[in-house]
């Protein structure tokens, strides 16, 4: 199960740039759900989800995931529970690495071509 409550996101906060992405967005979606969401261009689908997966930094709010409170754990400590796929498919992946090397960088420990293990 996925639970977000009153997740905040303000992109550039205080500065004549700052703009409120995201205000008080709350959803529950059940364990072996499917959700789909929709909406145009900066409506912030991309904002939400880099939420839970913990890649964009709220100003408010949580992401509760299984039960387990994520909301101040690091991108890797929740890639386990959560990840995501960009749609640009250089982003998010490691070059030298297969298809199906990348896939396993949620589970396993795979060394990427600059001699780092990831």
């Amino acid at each position: 199960m996925i639970e977000l409550k009153n997740i905040e996101v303000t992109f550039n906060p205080g500065t004549v740039l700052e703009n409120p992405a995201l205000r008080g967005v709350s959803i529950t979606v059940p364990k072996h759900q499917f959700v789909t969401i929709i909406g145009s261009n900066g409506a912030g689908k991309s904002t939400l989800l880099g939420a839970i997966t913990g890649e964009t930094p709220m100003a408010g709010g949580s992401v509760i995931i299984d039960g387990t409170d994520v909301t101040r754990q690091a991108v890797h400590e929740r890639a386990t529970l959560a990840a995501r796929v960009f749609q640009d498919p250089l982003a998010g992946t490691c070059a030298s690495l297969t298809i199906e090397e990348n896939l396993a960088l949620a589970t396993n420990a795979v060394p990427c071509a600059v001699g780092k293990w990831l």
